[in-house]
């Protein structure tokens, strides 16, 4: 199912499950005296029963401004998926004797309650973030703070007896005073006024040319064969916006899914319909297919399993982008799927097909790979736990289950349907009591790259263990070695 995330699964299940350790590298620089930040931080000052200083724990809210001044792009998005909207703590230990330290010895107290946390509100950051620590050492770490706290009233954060009095200021907008909002929105007029006039003398010569290719009868010539992947999908569209013939439509189809997609996807007269029921005019919106560009999405060549015979084919039409799997069928490129349907596109494009149930069986390591991925598309959170392997930290399955949902939020539930009929499974033998098991994509007759996944078996069932990419990861060692895995 690799169509389901744009940018790849196993991303989101190494960040989960241990990748996070590499943010660290990024915050090495991060200090509370920063300007930037420095109403978002505070320090605990630690000190022995004689009065020395242990350790102290230097802090930041994280919100929108000091995480992107602490990370790059990739890393805040990342932290985003981790932490939703929860309010979270970025913390480093600076260890100035050798000392313990224990996160779940934080309290926060405010209006005369007192909340404790436990290690389900903390992540680790750095290798270690817990325990013994040698002094000069840094470490760093995620604390979540109990939902009851108001972040903009004053709290007392304590680490034992040592404490800070914190709150978060609130963030202000800056207004624009009425002459720059009167310059700003001319600027804006005038910018759309000439994009309008530059759009109307493009429509002028489209129709021009249209009206030249249908009086010399050359629409029929227009019509692509299937020898290139950008030539089938504009074939596709050709037929499907001009020639609105449902017979060629289906000979874009590869053989592997075409009742799939034929079930799946709306006749070209539905689509019509389904425009204009949306107050598009058909004949206005088709006479734009000759500005649809068809390119290779390159970005995702490397994902593919078999890039010879499989790729995307990304079409700008309309205002509209839309990918589109393409496979190689007798020396001819079919479609196999689209890609990614958002709700908007599935309304245009997707039938309403019936409800379907979800698999679920563990008597085999894909059967129990299909029921886990199955339950989660089709958002039976807590089934799609239960598929996982008691040895794996609950808090880390819920959290990918969660991350792969909200991936889904935007997705129409037809396509997810067409996903769930369509995927295939299958494994691979490590030894008696473990396989890999992996996802097989819709059209594809190699199994896919990045869903491969531990199996283990757990009495007389198997049960998902851990995704095979982090078996390979020097920086998981620890965690394989608590897993079980040599």
């Amino acid at each position: 199912m690799k169509a389901l995330v744009k940018r790849g699964l196993p991303l989101i299940l190494m960040v989960i499950l241990g990748i996070v350790l590499s943010l660290g590298d990024q915050a090495l620089s991060w200090s509370i005296d920063d300007p930037e930040i420095k109403d978002l931080s505070d320090i605990i000052l630690v000190r022995s029963y004689e009065g020395s200083e242990e350790f102290s724990l230097q802090f930041t809210y994280l919100n929108e401004r000091s995480m992107n001044y602490i990370w790059d792009f990739e890393a805040v998005e990342t932290v985003k998926k981790m932490i939703g909207d929860r309010n979270c703590l970025f913390l480093v230990v600076f260890v100035k004797q050798d000392s313990y330290f224990y996160p779940t010895s934080i309290t926060f107290v405010q209006e005369e309650l007192q909340y404790e946390i436990g290690y389900d509100d903390v992540v680790k950051v750095s290798d270690t973030f817990s325990g013994r620590l040698r002094a000069g050492v840094k470490v760093f770490g995620l604390v979540f703070i109990p939902e009851r706290i108001d972040m903009y009233s004053p709290m007392k954060i304590y680490y034992d007896e040592d404490y800070t009095t914190f709150s978060v200021p609130k963030e202000e907008e800056k207004e624009l005073d009425i002459k720059e909002q009167i310059e700003k929105l001319e600027e804006e007029r005038v910018e759309l006024e000439y994009k309008i006039e530059e759009s109307r003398k493009r429509i002028d010569e489209i129709d021009r040319k249209l009206e030249e290719i249908r009086k010399q009868g050359r629409i029929e010539e227009k019509i692509s064969l299937l020898s290139t992947l950008e030539n089938t999908v504009k074939t596709y569209y050709e037929v499907v916006f001009i020639k609105q013939d449902e017979s060629l439509a289906r000979n874009c189809y590869s053989k592997e899914t075409s009742s799939l997609l034929v079930e799946t996807i709306r006749s070209p007269t539905e689509i019509k319909k389904a425009l204009e029921s949306k107050g598009v005019i058909f004949e206005d919106y088709t006479k734009k297919i000759l500005t649809a560009t068809y390119s290779i999405d390159k970005d995702r060549s490397e994902e593919s399993a078999d890039p010879e015979n499989e790729r995307l084919v990304e079409v700008e039409f309309n205002d509209e982008s839309l990918s589109w799997k393409v496979v190689k069928e007798d020396g001819e490129w079919k479609i196999a799927m689209p890609v990614a349907v958002t709700k908007e596109q599935g309304e245009i494009w997707l039938k309403s097909t019936p409800e379907i149930q979800p698999f679920s069986n563990l008597s085999t390591p894909e059967d129990t790979l299909r029921s886990f991925m199955e339950a989660t598309c089709l958002g039976d959170k807590e089934t799609a736990k239960g598929y996982w392997s008691s040895r794996m930290p609950e808090t880390s399955v819920e959290s990918l289950v969660d991350v792969m949902m909200k991936e889904l939020e935007d997705t129409h539930p037809e396509f997810i349907k067409f996903l769930v009929r369509a995927t295939r499974y299958g494994s691979e033998k490590i030894n008696e009591d473990n396989y890999y098991a992996f996802t097989i994509p819709p059209g594809s007759k190699k199994r896919s790259k990045t869903i491969v996944l531990r199996v283990t078996r757990e009495n007389d069932y198997w049960k998902i263990l851990v995704p095979k990419k982090l078996e390979d990861d020097p920086s998981l060692s620890i965690l394989m070695e608590l897993l079980g895995i040599d």
